[in-house]
Parts: C-alpha cells; sequence; structure tokens
C-alpha cells in the first residue's frame, strides 16, 4: 500500500476527492426514460447495510475473567512493542514475496464471507508478521518515535509503517477466523487480544492518523468478535469486555500531537523559521501555499504558485496587514518583531495563528464524552464568527477571477475533530453491542426465547450506551428468536453520515 501522509494531506485529499464527486455529479444531463429503465439498480447505502450475527445460548460464567481480551500480566515483558510490528513489515516476515493480486483478492473475499462457508485450511496471509504481532502486542509499551519525526518534518512527516501494520492486521483476522472454525479457541483468543492491544499502542503515538488507523483496526477485531459469538461452543465474553479499558484507543494526547504538527510545518517553513529574513517574493509563495490548508464549500482550496495568484496575493496582503498587526500586538507579539518581518510574513503568522485556534477550538471537546462532543463541535460550527476575540467577519476575503474566498473560515478543523469524534463513538458502541449480544446468550440459556425487551436483562449490568446520542442502543424483538439491535446519531444531525448508523440482526439458535 502507498505510503500515508500525515493527517493534513489525508483529509484533505479525502475532502478534495469527495467535492470534485458531488460537482461532477451535479453536472450530469438528467437521463432519459429509457436509460434510467437500463441503469443497474443502486447499491445499498451504508445505512441500509445489516450486520447479521447467528448466536447459541451461552450462560455467562465467574472463570470466563481468566481469559481477559488484553494480554494478561502473566504473558507480558517489557519492551518496545514497535520493534516486533516493524520486524513483521519487513520483506522477510512480511509476506510480501507471495503477495498476489489473485492472492489479495481472496483476502477481501475472505473477510467478507459468513464464516460457515470458509474452508479454513485455504485462508493464507502473512504468518510470520501476525505472530510477531501477538509478540509486540504483549510488550508494555509502544514507541514509534513519532515526535522526533513530527518534529523535524511538520505536517509533511511521512508514516507508511501505518500502512503496513493495518494489513497485518488483516491477515490477523483472516487467522482468527481459521482458528475459531478449527476450534482452536485459546489461540484465536490471542489473535483477538493483540487485535485490541496492537490498536492501543498505535493510538498512543499521537497525531489523529495513529488514531484513525487504530480504530480501523479494532474495528476489525470487532468483526473476529463477531465470529466468536456465533460458535455454539464459544466461551461468553461478557466479563472479559467489562475489563477492558474505556474508551479502548487513546485520545489524551491527540489534540496536543496534532498541533505539534502544525506548529513544526506548514508548507515549507517552521513557525521559528517564518520570522527569520524572507525576501517578500518567498513570504508571498508560503503564504499562499499555507492558504492550501482551507477548505472551502468542501472543497479543498488549491492554489498553484503560478504568477497569476501571487499577484493576487498582494493586495489581500495590503488589506490584511493592518488588522494582522492589530490583532498579533493584543496576543503579545512585540511591535520591534513585526516590524521586521515582511507584510507577508505578518499576514502568514496571524493566518497560522487562527488556523492552530480553530483546532483548539474543536479537539478541545475531544476528552469527553462522544456523543457531549458530537453536540458541542455542532454548536461551535453554528458560531463562527469570532476566535479568540478576533473578528473573522472584519477578516478581508481572498479574490481571485471574480471569487471571493474566506480563507480565515476552514472546515478542516471542525471536520477534523467530528471525524475523530465519531470513530470513537462506533468502536465503542461496537463493544457495547457485542456486550449485549453476550447478555442476549447468557438469557437464552434459561429461557426458549429472546427478551421481549432490555429490561428484563437484570442478572447482570448492561452497559448499553449508544455513544453517538448518549441514549442506551435500540434493541426491539422480531419474533421467539429473532431481534435487532441499532444505533447511530439522530438523522439529520449536522456533519453527521448514515455510514455511522448500525444495525444488527440477531438469530437465536437452539
Amino acid at each position: 500500500m502507498p505510503p500515508v501522509r500525515a493527517s493534513k494531506f489525508i483529509l484533505l485529499t479525502c475532502l478534495f476527492v469527495q467535492g470534485l464527486a458531488a460537482r461532477t455529479a451535479a453536472q450530469e444531463p438528467a437521463k432519459k426514460p429509457e436509460q434510467l429503465e437500463k441503469a443497474k439498480p443502486a447499491q445499498p447505502s451504508p445505512a441500509d447495510k445489516v450486520i447479521r450475527i447467528t448466536i447459541h445460548p451461552k450462560a455467562i460464567e465467574a472463570k470466563d475473567l481468566e481469559k481477559p481480551l488484553l494480554p494478561p500480566c502473566a504473558e507480558m515483558s517489557s519492551g518496545n512493542a514497535m520493534l516486533d510490528y516493524f520486524r513483521g513489515m519487513s520483506y522477510e516476515y512480511s509476506g510480501v514475496r507471495q503477495w498476489t493480486r489473485e492472492l489479495e483478492e481472496k483476502k477481501v473475499k475472505w473477510l467478507e464471507m459468513p464464516l460457515d462457508e470458509l474452508k479454513p485450511d485455504e485462508l493464507r496471509g502473512g504468518g510470520a508478521a501476525v505472530y510477531l504481532m501477538i509478540d509486540g502486542s504483549r510488550k508494555t509499551y509502544a514507541d514509534m518515535g513519532y515526535l522526533e519525526r513530527v518534529k523535524k518534518g511538520g505536517a509533511n512527516t511521512l508514516l507508511g509503517e501505518i500502512s503496513a501494520l493495518r494489513q497485518t492486521n488483516r491477515d490477523l483476522r483472516l487467522f482468527t477466523r481459521s482458528e475459531i472454525l478449527k476450534k482452536r479457541y485459546d489461540t484465536a483468543l490471542d489473535m483477538i487480544r493483540a487485535g485490541l492491544a496492537a490498536p492501543r499502542h498505535l493510538s498512543a503515538q499521537y497525531g489523529n492518523i495513529n488514531l484513525l488507523i487504530a480504530a480501523a483496526m479494532a474495528n476489525e477485531t470487532v468483526a473476529s468478535m463477531h465470529d466468536w459469538v456465533s460458535r455454539p461452543d464459544t466461551m461468553n465474553l461478557y466479563w472479559p469486555l467489562t475489563q477492558l479499558p474505556r474508551p479502548l484507543l487513546h485520545t489524551d494526547k491527540l489534540l496536543e500531537g496534532e498541533l505539534l504538527m502544525y506548529e513544526n510545518g506548514i508548507g515549507s517553513h517552521s513557525a521559528a523559521e517564518l520570522k527569520t529574513v524572507m525576501t517578500e517574493k518567498d513570504a508571498l509563495d508560503f503564504f499562499l501555499s499555507q492558504m492550501r490548508l482551507f477548505v472551502v464549500d468542501g472543497v479543498l482550496f488549491e492554489a498553484p504558485n503560478a504568477p497569476e495568484w501571487i499577484d493576487a496575493v498582494r493586495p489581500f496582503v495590503d488589506k490584511l496587514h493592518p488588522l494582522a498587526v492589530e490583532n498579533l500586538k493584543k496576543s503579545g507579539v512585540a511591535e520591534a518583531e513585526l516590524n521586521a518581518m515582511t507584510k507577508a510574513q505578518v499576514c502568514a503568522i496571524f493566518h497560522r495563528q487562527i488556523f492552530l485556534s480553530q483546532m483548539r477550538r474543536y479537539g478541545r471537546w475531544f476528552p469527553f464524552d462522544s456523543w457531549v462532543a458530537i453536540r458541542e463541535i455542532g454548536r461551535e460550527r453554528q458560531s463562527k464568527t469570532t476566535l479568540d476575540g478576533v473578528d473573522l467577519v472584519s477578516l478581508p476575503k481572498f479574490e481571485f477571477e471574480g471569487k471571493e474566498i474566506d480563507v480565515f473560515n476552514s472546515e478542516l478543523p471542525d471536520k477534523f475533530a467530528m471525524s475523530i469524534t465519531l470513530t470513537k463513538a462506533r468502536l465503542e458502541t461496537k463493544l457495547n453491542v457485542v456486550s449485549l449480544i453476550e447478555l442476549l446468550r447468557d438469557y437464552a440459556a434459561d429461557h426458549p426465547e429472546l427478551p421481549e425487551s432490555t429490561d428484563t436483562l437484570t442478572r447482570y449490568p448492561a452497559n448499553l450506551t449508544d455513544h453517538f446520542t448518549g441514549k442506551p442502543v435500540r434493541y426491539r424483538r422480531i419474533d421467539a428468536t429473532t431481534a435487532t439491535i441499532e444505533a447511530g446519531p439522530p438523522e439529520g444531525m449536522p456533519g453527521v453520515d448514515l455510514q455511522n448508523h448500525l444495525r444488527y440482526e440477531i438469530r437465536l439458535t437452539k
């Protein structure tokens, strides 16, 4: 897989592609009736996709506590997990020598197929890398050198190994499915542990891209739990699930790590380098490149360093400079320091200050429960007129080819904050759904049918929180052996699309 760039480039690219797709769709001519008849049926949206799980009765037992879902202390050893993870990514261990397009296509198929349709002996992947990942998951800490790298590279830091780790995690899921089919449940449980411990290690590395990839890995492991609970002779995971740290992934250093990235390099200059001697032309070039960070109406503002763009930046700088000086003085920048810089340098520093303030404004909600953060980030979006005492409305617009571009009201910081919060909510809700399924298995051990409502599940405490709303997940019994579970944000919530809705169909088999 291609190397993963720092978070700025990944998110901006996604936004740009989404905007381009939207514009392309809007420009397509209306189809004629005969064309509509020949058109292929629409593919189901993410909201239409249902996770179907067949369960068997299995009582919750006290001895289940002996098998936690993270590596137990008795198996842990001191050391850096990343050394094992990196070894698994190497040419010798990763299985890249056996890679073929045909094998990759088979892996995708094996991951999506119902468990009973798989032939375990056919499943293949990077075997050595998988076992090195298990070894790494049993280490006490993980350090990939992220801080040192981002201090040097800023937003241009390359993080290619994260993609390789996710690929290993996919192979781990294949191996887990195989072990469950072969009824080697102790080995399968070791793999599930690794599939939760490795994402925790990765999420502790600072920066949003680490957390997003970690969440994707953990979600794949939750899918392995779905395989687990569908077997008639697997232990009940209720007690092991209650012992998991929640939230599962680390978010306490996320904002700090992301700010460090931007402070140490937007465009081609660090914050310190911005104040060094720079020609007016270089300063204009930099200011223009820095403004590319901004997303306008859902589309990346892409400004090439062409002469006509530079000519357009000059009058914008002239308008902005007095306001930039005034606001930077209020924030504590010395007048002598401002006088020693070009107008474009002053504007670039002010522009960066606004951007970082926006990142803090939305990112400050990360430590809160997801449903609180979703609500507050939505409210912040409705009040973009002032920021840390700066009247954003009074700032001039960048004019080019008859268009006015508000480069001080970026959509990037709030989209970044909302994507992180929704990712966290999705994973935590999925874990709660698995816990509810295990309570249903326990209930079925003493009753011939599924309960009418979750209020009947009184034997053990139930964590039913839907982390999108803060309310319980929606359980509905269809008949004696069928029920649905739904979770997700209310329809129409700003900044939240349907792909965050979760739908499950549970079937009980005796």
